[in-house]
């Protein structure tokens, strides 16, 4: 007879050996690597090279499916001349002039203080907001936008603008672009009249990077990987009196729009004299990404009064990222043409092999196409394609879109839904709807990709097995007692 140790280490053995894939192995839903990186023989790039350059892959042209500017904003404000604390009244339209739909779409909006020195350091930031959110728009039609703001009370009377910027889920760009001060589009121009005199503001003609002068208009600072980034920036107190100002130092990977691309905050507060300047610096000790995009952020503390200044950064460091991936067609019926595609490009010319992978999913996320791609990915804005027929009706699609290193770190990412809700054209108005919280999320082993919903099997296989160990070795102390 075997003893309790021969039989715990065999059931060991076997869990260790047998890996646990769900109720039955032969049905999960596995993708094996070889069938990943399977693969022909054969931002817009804006804010790192050049922003016209492409590279054709298997003569697909990035820019005969992503088109920068193709979205149209037309906003006005219902008068131009306020006073601080009224309410503003912003309306006009966003207009998809793609073939395809659009969805994911938001309406950034910066708010400034003019600055007759715009030509070299841009306007005064006072504050940045989104107006709109998930916004979906067929192609070639529009929808009307609207929203109420109130002006800060805090205001001076000087000439105000508001900057209009549209991207896809707050990363793609199509309309302007908002980590730049020289590509902006479409602009409010309006008067606000007030009874404050005192305010902040940072000094940006004392912006400076490693010593050297900061330019707001201009190519961005290009700083060797591992070094040391020092930034100097002045605030001055343009009060009668001493102030207490918190300031917040946001840094971010590309630009602000994004949360994800949040890396670190830190905060500090000063006191400020009567019309005194102060010298902020901060620190960042190792350059080790290839766009460092700094946001800080003054607040004076009684009056809430805030200056905003964005400082971007780039480095030789090459890393890849996704652009606008997409599908040509949206509700698609049982025979349709369409295609899924996506856009991609490198911060740098250093040649470095990372993997992509983009997939169209229906509601019952099984996967209808998917394209896979491995090879050096250019700083030219490349694409891949597939060109889909469809087998069924599709009223609802999950596009995934995931970017890995050679270590299948996931470096980029992006997913959205397409729901016929969004664009008031399901035909069955009692339609599923997917439900976010059964997502099934991807995750990477070298060998495998697999989805995470089937690892709940995993772990009650786990804890069935952890039970039959504790009952085999209750049998065997009641055994023990018995011969005692």
């Amino acid at each position: 007879m075997y003893s309790i140790k021969k039989i715990t280490l065999l059931l060991l053995t076997i869990f260790i050996i047998f890996p646990v894939y769900g109720e039955d192995a032969s049905k999960a839903k596995t993708i094996s690597t070889k069938e990943l990186l399977e693969i022909p023989d054969d931002i817009l790039n804006l804010g790192i090279n050049n922003p016209e350059s492409t590279d054709s892959i298997n003569d697909v042209n990035c820019f005969d499916y992503y088109k920068f500017q193709s979205v149209n904003l037309s906003l006005e404000s219902n008068k131009s001349n306020y006073k601080a604390w009224d309410t503003m009244l912003l309306y006009g339209k966003a207009s998809n002039n793609n073939s395809y739909p659009i969805v994911d779409g938001n309406i950034f909006a910066r708010f400034s203080k003019k600055n007759k020195k715009y030509s070299t350091e841009w306007q005064y930031n006072i504050k940045e907001f989104i107006i709109a959110n998930n916004i979906s728009i067929l192609n070639s039609g529009s929808v009307n936008i609207s929203y109420d703001w109130q002006l800060p009370e805090y205001l001076v009377t000087w000439e105000y603008r508001l900057d209009f910027f549209y991207s896809v889920w707050k990363k793609f760009n199509l309309w302007g672009l908002p980590f730049s001060n020289e590509v902006v589009i479409n602009s409010i121009d309006f008067n606000i009249k007030s009874e404050n005199k005192w305010y902040i503001g940072f000094d940006k003609s004392s912006t400076k990077v490693n010593n050297e002068k900061y330019l707001y208009i201009g190519n961005w600072p290009n700083i060797k990987q591992g070094r040391k980034v020092i930034i100097n920036q002045a605030l001055v107190n343009a009060f009668n009196k001493s102030k207490k100002i918190e300031i917040t130092y946001d840094l971010y990977y590309w630009d602000s729009l994004n949360k994800d691309d949040l890396i670190s905050t830190k905060k500090e507060t000063i006191e400020l004299g009567w019309r005194k300047k102060k010298l902020l610096t901060y620190k960042i000790d190792s350059m080790n990404e290839s766009v460092y995009y700094l946001k800080i952020t003054a607040k004076e503390l009684e009056s809430w009064y805030t200056s905003i200044v964005n400082i971007r950064i780039t480095s030789p460091i090459a890393k890849a990222r996704i652009n606008f991936p997409a599908i040509t067609k949206f509700p698609i019926k049982n025979g349709d043409n369409f295609t899924l595609f996506s856009c991609f490009h490198s911060t740098s010319s250093v040649p470095m092999k990372w993997k992509l992978e983009v997939k169209i999913i229906d509601k019952d996320w099984n996967i209808i196409d998917k394209i896979n791609y491995e090879w050096s990915i250019p700083s030219s804005m490349s694409a891949i394609k597939q060109d889909i027929v469809a087998s069924k009706n599709y009223n609802i699609l999950y596009l995934s879109a995931i970017l890995y290193d050679q270590k299948w770190n996931i470096v980029d990412n992006y997913d959205t839904v397409y729901n016929c809700e969004n664009f008031d054209l399901c035909e069955n108005k009692k339609i599923d709807t997917i439900e976010w919280w059964k997502e099934p999320k991807l995750t990477v082993d070298k060998e495998e990709i697999w989805y995470i919903e089937e690892s709940n099997n995993k772990l009650i296989i786990v804890i069935i097995v952890v039970i039959w160990m504790l009952f085999i070795w209750g049998i065997w102390l009641y055994i023990r007692k018995k011969r005692k």
